[in-house]
């Protein structure tokens, strides 16, 4: 039910009816400065969309709190800004004193009464842009719930609203700003915060060469960084002469066919017919700079640019690197960029090496929280994708923290790790005070490999119980300091390959080395649509990694040295070499897993390998054998637009690996890799082969190729990964070892009486 009505008929109508009404909150859609959006039908992103989980928002207890961000970006003016609220309440709830309040960067926006006669609420709900700022706003939803004008439980199970983040809309039209930009304004000008989309458009003065590949994918890598976590789509493009040269920096460029902000790249004598006279002559090393888009003030041109192809490589590489602000002037001619050379698995949050590691380091910071019902404290952290560990191996945890006198005796905090419950610290402590290192253990094997999430939930509980109680609140304190440490245990890196998953991650194995040097580019084809692809998911890996990878190697050939490799290419111009051993090829032979769950034998395995498979738990012995044969079939069967994802071996590098992005066009593979970097698509990519469909918002995998072994771990340690995975083989090794064991010493017994008894056997036996 759609309940829009102006603001001064509101005070009347309230007093007449209990159901919830959406108020507007600025003037009326007459007003002349209220734009011509706002008469339009509601949409915008769903409430999901800003929440790292999936499904409603619930505001339990009598005093229910539920926030999130809400991002705005420097460059953008707000112009209309609306809620819609779709939301449910329990009917429990006493009309009289259950409200539900709408508040934006702490100041309410707007109060819903909670009726039990109406607990279907659909308000569109206008937000004030003047409480809007740059950066991170903060959209907070505050319910006072009630079932009784007296005494009450404050945590009633009765006491619930649940906002549906699905259908509740955030709506947001917003208008690029006109810009004067300096290279201190990068951060800005790419933020996460930004509503218009995230696209780039690189552009070269010819197609570009090894050198000019790898710079341009350090380019797409630095972009990709300062958004974040948001997805970047990099397009390529030919340099085209202006038809007729204007003013500005780069007045013979025709920007007229660039979508978005762009970026000129290139060696300075290629660039010097699309620059001023003036500009090119400022062009003295290597050379960074940034202008307004020529007949757009509102977009910009980043120039990354030197006299040679080192020279545009290091300007390359400090638009990358660049996290603080650059001065701030437009200009910048770099002499050196001296990059730190960081450990193997090095990256942001990442524990790599075995030691103690405080909680500051991954990013936490102090933090407290007061009341019955209260957020959780979480701490972000990455372990190297082949991490690999006895079974009886533990993280461990010591906490620094303080708690409140006169909680409950039930107060706790429970320990999540990537959403599952794992620990529980008890806050028994009556007079509260200081806990320093309080020890908790969390098995490795629950760790999955790449980012894991630790959520501290504390439930902070009052001594009084009952409905009538007199509660305080006030004591319910409960602190976690960043001084806290995570010990990571001695481990190895091993693991089984092909894996899409670890790849998907954290860029496993291909970002192994920091700077990127064992990882190879091929590309299949020279059109811009295979050069786009490249670079948007260098951008990706570039994300995972929480750094630039800037010593990989770029070609249109296959690499000559020893590095694991990513080929992009259209099907039909994959090179054939590369294709050996891979589990598809498109357009001549498809593999699929047999209908059947159940591992078959392919012949009679014999009576010692039938034993040594019931041994083994049924499992298979070699990490190199699949369980049960794949069905294949030959055809013609093309990719129809779809993007195919496959890893396997190297068959030029057998130690290597090799993933191959194909489709059956430069465009289709274009516009797959841009949909493959949308987290619905790239966190659920898995198994050897991994197939995206234009029209599906799932990823369709299977394991069916060969695995084989990554890394390399002792003796002991391999005893033990292989007793891990069948342990019907340990237990069967250990009945052999303690039957020969006591073979043996029967067999010593018996030589020790024949030699040091001798004569008094011989004594003993009868005449």
């Amino acid at each position: 039910m759609m309940r829009a009505l102006p603001r001064r008929l509101a005070p009347f109508l309230f007093a007449l009816l209990c159901g919830p009404l959406a108020l507007a909150t600025e003037p009326a859609a007459g007003d002349a400065s209220a734009p011509k959006a706002a008469a339009a039908a509601p949409g915008g992103l769903p409430l999901s969309s800003f929440l790292p989980t999936q499904g409603p928002l619930r505001l339990q207890g009598a005093e229910g709190r539920v926030e999130f961000s809400l991002p705005i970006s420097a460059r953008e003016s707000v112009q209309y800004a609306q809620l819609r609220l779709v939301a449910t309440n329990s009917v429990s709830l006493l009309a009289e004193r259950s409200q539900l309040a709408v508040q934006l960067n702490g100041s309410t926006v707007v109060q819903l009464p909670l009726s039990p006669r109406q607990p279907e609420i659909v308000a569109d709900i206008r937000l004030p842009v003047a409480l809007l700022k740059p950066g991170y706003n903060t959209l907070s939803f505050v319910a006072a719930q009630h079932y009784t004008m007296q005494c009450e439980d404050p945590a009633a199970p009765e006491l619930w609203t649940e906002i549906d983040t699905t259908r509740s809309t955030l709506r947001l039209d917003t208008a690029l700003k006109p810009i004067n930009p300096t290279l201190a304004d990068l951060a800005d000008l790419l933020a996460p915060t930004q509503w218009s989309g995230g696209a780039l458009t690189v552009v070269t003065p010819g197609q570009p060469q090894p050198a000019l590949l790898a710079a341009g994918g350090i380019v797409a890598q630095g972009a990709a960084l300062r958004l974040r976590y948001l997805p970047l789509t990099v397009r390529h493009t030919l340099a085209k002469p202006a038809a007729t040269r204007g003013g500005g920096a780069v007045p013979g460029l025709d920007t007229r066919g660039l979508r978005g902000d762009a970026v000129l790249l290139g060696n300075a004598t290629a660039l010097r017919p699309y620059l001023a006279p003036e500009t090119a002559a400022r062009i003295k090393g290597a050379f960074l700079a940034i202008y307004p888009m020529p007949n757009d003030a509102r977009r910009f041109v980043v120039v990354v640019s030197g006299r040679t192809d080192e020279e545009v490589a290091t300007a390359a590489s400090a638009f990358a690197w660049q996290s603080t602000p650059f001065p701030r002037q437009a200009e910048m001619n770099i002499g050196a960029v001296r990059a730190p050379e960081l450990p193997d698995y090095a990256a942001g949050g990442r524990i790599a090496r075995p030691g103690s590691y405080r909680f500051s380091d991954l990013g936490f910071t102090t933090r407290s929280v007061e009341g019955t019902r209260t957020d959780a404290l979480t701490l972000n952290m990455s372990l190297p994708a082949d991490t690999y560990a006895p079974e009886d191996a533990y993280i461990e945890l010591a906490l620094d923290f303080a708690q409140g006198a006169g909680m409950g005796g039930n107060s706790v905090v429970n320990i999540f790790l990537n959403g599952h419950f794992q620990q529980v610290v008890p806050l028994d402590e009556g007079r509260g005070g200081l806990m320093q290192r309080y020890r908790v253990r969390i098995p490795l094997r629950d760790f999955r490999p790449g980012a894991n999430t630790l959520n501290f939930v504390p439930r902070l509980t009052p001594t009084s119980a009952g409905a009538c109680a007199n509660y305080q609140t006030g004591n319910l304190q409960f602190t976690l300091f960043d001084s806290s440490l995570i010990t990571l245990p001695q481990v190895f890196h091993f693991t089984l390959l092909p894996d899409l998953q670890r790849f998907a991650l954290s860029g496993f194995p291909y970002t192994v080395r920091s700077n990127g040097e064992h990882l190879a580019v091929w590309l299949a084809g020279h059109d811009s649509d295979t050069v786009s692809a490249a670079w948007t998911l260098m951008g990706k890996l570039a994300q995972r990694k929480s750094m630039p990878l800037t010593r990989v190697r770029y070609g249109y050939e296959r690499p000559a040295d020893d590095r694991h490799t990513l080929l992009l290419g259209v099907s039909s111009q994959l090179p054939k070499d590369a294709l050996k051993g891979a589990p598809w090829l498109p357009g001549q032979r498809f593999t699929q897993l047999a209908l059947s769950n159940q591992a078959v034998p392919v012949s009679d395995p014999g009576w010692w390998s039938g034993t040594w498979s019931w041994l083994s738990g049924g499992l298979r012995t070699s990490l190199d054998t699949s369980k049960v044969g794949p069905v294949v079939i030959d055809g013609d069967a093309g990719l129809d637009s779809q993007l195919l994802a496959m890893q396997y071996r190297a068959p030029f590098a057998g130690k290597r690996t090799l993933t191959v992005f194909t489709s059956d066009s430069a465009s289709a593979l274009r516009d797959g890799i841009a949909r493959l970097i949308e987290p619905r698509y790239w966190d659920n990519l898995q198994g050897d082969v991994s197939l995206i469909s234009p029209d599906r918002t799932t990823v369709s995998w299977q394991q069916v190729g060969a695995r084989y072994e990554y890394g390399g771990i002792g003796l002991r340690e391999r005893l033990g990964f292989y007793f891990s995975q069948h342990p019907w083989l340990w237990f069967a090794v250990t009945v052999v070892l303690l039957a020969l064991l006591a073979m043996v010493v029967a067999g010593l017994v018996r030589l020790f009486r024949v030699r040091a008894h001798r004569n008094v056997a011989e004594q003993q036996e009868p005449r």
